[in-house]
């Protein structure tokens, strides 16, 4: 059916700008589904004029069926009362009247054809807007998640200067040079203090050898006798 055609041929362009364009596919999806919309109303007008145009050929087609027989009537009528003429009259009229019946029942019978696929077009075509929609709510929530999972991703691997990871590891690397150098400073106070009272006790050693050389030597030269 042409209007079918039509449909998926809309359809079809819609998925390939998804697939192309999927930079913004929920603005893509609800266009989609609302063409994919738009041709189910315009296959329900088809429908409808389908139907109307159906009900029309069964209407002629009953109203010639109705003259076959009026006319069937009326040449047997004439028989009886025993008038050829007029029943040859009936009979020819009776027969274009079958004619006609032969030739309406072939439209008709294409018509309700042309009316039943559309019924069943329509109805696929209901169920496939029904699993569009169903599916946009599925293919956007991948895509929520995909994007989440990119950025937890980027975040996690960034090699940016300014990234939040890079900015912890420098500040974790300036304190600990700052504990460094705190200990390092705190090491050459105590070395300091160390060496002054180290100096003290190298004075008082000095002092002691020097007070105990003068005991010595001094206390011997005293003892030594005057010459005379």
């Amino acid at each position: 059916m042409d209007i079918f055609t039509r449909i998926y041929t809309v359809i079809q362009a819609y998925i390939n700008k998804f697939l192309d364009r999927v930079e913004d596919p929920e603005k893509l999806l609800d266009q989609a589904l609302s063409d994919m919309e738009e041709g189910f109303r315009q296959s329900k007008v088809e429908l409808a004029r389908a139907i109307a145009d159906e009900k029309r050929l069964r209407k002629q087609l009953d109203q010639n069926i109705d003259q076959v027989k009026e006319w069937g009537a009326k040449a047997i009528l004439a028989v009886q009362k025993g008038d050829d003429d007029l029943a040859r009259e009936a009979l020819k009229r009776k027969n274009s009247y079958e004619t006609l019946q032969q030739e309406l029942e072939s439209h008709w019978h294409a018509q309700k054809d042309v009316t039943d696929k559309l019924k069943d077009g329509l109805k696929t075509l209901q169920l496939k807007i029904d699993e569009a929609k169903r599916k946009r709510n599925l293919l956007l929530s991948r895509q929520q998640r995909a994007m989440l999972q990119k950025k937890v991703y980027e975040a996690l691997h960034s090699g940016s200067a300014n990234s939040p990871s890079q900015t912890l590891n420098k500040l974790e690397e300036k304190i600990s040079l700052l504990e460094a150098e705190s200990s390092a400073l705190e090491n050459l106070e105590h070395d300091s203090l160390d060496d002054r009272f180290k100096s003290l006790e190298a004075s008082d050693d000095l002092e002691n050898e020097l007070s105990a050389l003068k005991k010595k030597y001094l206390a011997d030269a005293s003892d030594e006798p005057d010459q005379i």
